[in-house]
C-alpha cells in the first residue's frame, strides 16, 4: 500500500514538475550560446510530463494484467465469466432464490409437466400476483407424440396428464384464476428446464441416460452472450414476448 502510494507520489511530481517548466519556458526569451533556453527548458518540461503520464498509463494496465493473472491463477480461466455463467448448483432441486424471483418484473418457468415449482413457490407466486407482477407456467402441451415420448424416454416417470392436471388444480384453488399467473403449453419436448428473469437465467439439462439422478444447474446473468442465446430460445417457445 505505502509502495502504491509513493509511486503515485512521484508520478505526480514528475508531471508538476513538467507543467512547471513548460510554463516557466513560456515566460522568457533566452539564447546562450546559439542555444534557445527557454525552448530547452519548456521541452524538458513537456519529457518529465510525457513521462508521468506514460508511467500512470503503464502502471494501471500492468495492475489490471496482474489482477488478471492472479484471478486466472486462483480460479482459472475468466471465460466462463466472461460470458455470463456466474453459479452452478450440483442438485437443481436447491435453486431457490426468493428475493431475485420477487423483485423481477417477469418471471418464466419451464418444465416437462412437473408442478414442482408451484407447489415448492406458492407464497412467492401470491406476492408477485399481489404486486401485479406476470408469472408464467409452461409444461408439455397434450399432443400424443409429446406425451409418448415423454413416457418413453422418462422410465419411472409418474401419470404426465395427472401432473399437469394438479398444476392447474393448485392454480385455480390457490389463485382463482389470476391473470398474473399464466400456464402455458409449449407443445415441445425441452432438452432443459429453466427459470428466467430479466436479470439472470436458471438452466436444468436432463440427463440422457433417462436414469434418475440429481441434474446440476446453471445460473447465467443478463447481458451476456450466453443469456442473449437462452433468452432467444425461450422466445421461440411462444412463452415469452
Amino acid at each position: 500500500m505505502l509502495s502504491q502510494l509513493w509511486s503515485e507520489i512521484v508520478k505526480l511530481r514528475f508531471a508538476f514538475a513538467g507543467v512547471l517548466l513548460i510554463l516557466l519556458g513560456q515566460s522568457f526569451s533566452y539564447e546562450w550560446l546559439k542555444v534557445s533556453v527557454d525552448g530547452l527548458v519548456a521541452n524538458i518540461g513537456s519529457l518529465l510530463l510525457f513521462i508521468g503520464i506514460w508511467q500512470f498509463i503503464y502502471d494501471e494496465k500492468s495492475r489490471r494484467e496482474l489482477c488478471c493473472e492472479i484471478v486466472r491463477a486462483v480460479k482459472g480461466s475468466d471465460d466462463l465469466q466472461k460470458n455470463g455463467l456466474v453459479s452452478c448448483l450440483l442438485n437443481s432441486k436447491q435453486v431457490f432464490e426468493n428475493e431475485e424471483w420477487r423483485k423481477a418484473e417477469v418471471l418464466v418457468v419451464g418444465y416437462q409437466y412437473s408442478p414442482r415449482f408451484l407447489k415448492d413457490n406458492l407464497e412467492l407466486v401470491s406476492q408477485r400476483i399481489s404486486k401485479k407482477k406476470k408469472t408464467v407456467i409452461c409444461y408439455a402441451g397434450d399432443q400424443k407424440e409429446v406425451l409418448d415420448y415423454l413416457r418413453w424416454s422418462t422410465p419411472g416417470a409418474t401419470d404426465i396428464q395427472r401432473s399437469i392436471g394438479e398444476m392447474k388444480d393448485l392454480a385455480r384453488q390457490h389463485f382463482d384464476d389470476s391473470p398474473y399467473l399464466l400456464l402455458k403449453e409449449h407443445k415441445r419436448v425441452l432438452k432443459y428446464s429453466f427459470i428466467y428473469t430479466e436479470i439472470g437465467i436458471w438452466i436444468k439439462f436432463y440427463t440422457n441416460s433417462g436414469l434418475r439422478a440429481d441434474v446440476p444447474a446453471f445460473k447465467i446473468t443478463s447481458r451476456t452472450a450466453l443469456f442473449s442465446f437462452f433468452e432467444s430460445d425461450i422466445k421461440k417457445l411462444g412463452v415469452l414476448s
